[in-house]
């Protein structure tokens, strides 16, 4: 049964203040997107001129106990959602970079304007 159908924005999905975590069930196939399903991707949220519709993701919620967080696991979405996952972690990486040869003053604009770019697509 569905409780829920509702729209979020990407960073909603990845936040820690959600405390979630997604299970890939074993019968899901192994990730297989490649450079050409990336480069649609990313290219699709570039574009995108204002909010951009990224397909459903359909978990079911495998909680028992609330205090450790939601637990779902992903029925459909997820080469979308390992896709987005290993750009946000690439961008982690190079902000970390530049970070360590950049002055914070330097580096706040960066990463603000990054974050507002982000949530002004998925918015």
């Amino acid at each position: 049964m569905i409780k829920s159908a509702n729209q979020y924005a990407v960073h909603s999905l990845f936040s820690h203040d959600g405390n979630i975590l997604y299970r890939i069930p074993p019968y899901q196939r192994e990730y297989s997107w490649h450079k050409p399903q990336w480069e649609d991707l990313f290219e699709d949220l570039i574009d995108a001129d204002g909010a951009h519709f990224l397909g459903t993701i359909i978990t079911l919620d495998q909680t028992t106990d609330t205090l450790e967080g939601s637990i779902l696991q992903v029925i459909d979405g997820q080469q979308r959602l390992t896709t987005l996952q290993l750009l946000l972690d690439a961008l982690h990486s190079e902000i970390a970079k530049v970070g360590s040869t950049m002055s914070a003053a330097r580096l706040e604009p960066l990463i603000c304007n990054a974050q507002a770019f982000c949530r002004h697509k998925e918015d």
